[in-house]
């Protein structure tokens, strides 16, 4: 009776911060005071990250298109029947 009675003063006790931690609240509170408090131009270096990814797949996407393009009839190619 005593254990029952500690589990549910425990749960009690602790159940606001057992909601924030399953509506991810407490998570995304914690991350940006992180960001704003330690890492102030975090968000600038990521926005840089992800804007030379676009450009380099972007250019991995037009070198597959001219690869496919390519049919082999330029100016070096010579076919011999």
């Amino acid at each position: 009776m005593t254990a029952a009675t500690s589990v549910s003063k425990r749960l009690y006790e602790f159940s606001p911060f057992m909601v924030q931690l399953q509506d991810c609240s407490f998570v995304r509170e914690t991350f940006t005071s992180i960001s704003n408090n330690n890492c102030p131009r975090l968000q600038q270096y990521s926005r840089d990250v992800y804007v030379g990814l676009v450009v380099i797949c972007a250019g991995g996407m037009l070198s597959v298109v001219a690869s496919a393009g390519d049919d082999g009839s330029g100016r070096g190619s010579h076919t011999h029947l």
